[in-house]
């Protein structure tokens, strides 16, 4: 049976809770980026603008996409 496994680089020295405008949210679930209506607000707009796809808006919201 083939288990399937993925690795994620850690980059030293990377701040992951940088936030920019194009990068609203960080991948720390407990910084308020995830509660800021702003940064929500965005993240749907660029969802329903068929900028990005539902998975795309998953790795966005939990700071996964450089």
């Amino acid at each position: 049976m083939d288990d399937e496994y993925y690795v994620y680089p850690v980059l030293p020295g990377t701040d992951y809770r940088e936030h920019t405008p194009d990068r609203p949210f960080c991948g720390d679930d407990e910084c308020p980026c995830h509660e800021d209506e702003e940064n929500l607000e965005l993240l749907n707009e660029w969802y329903q603008g068929g900028l990005i796809g539902s998975v795309d808006g998953d790795n966005i919201y939990h700071g996964r996409v450089i």
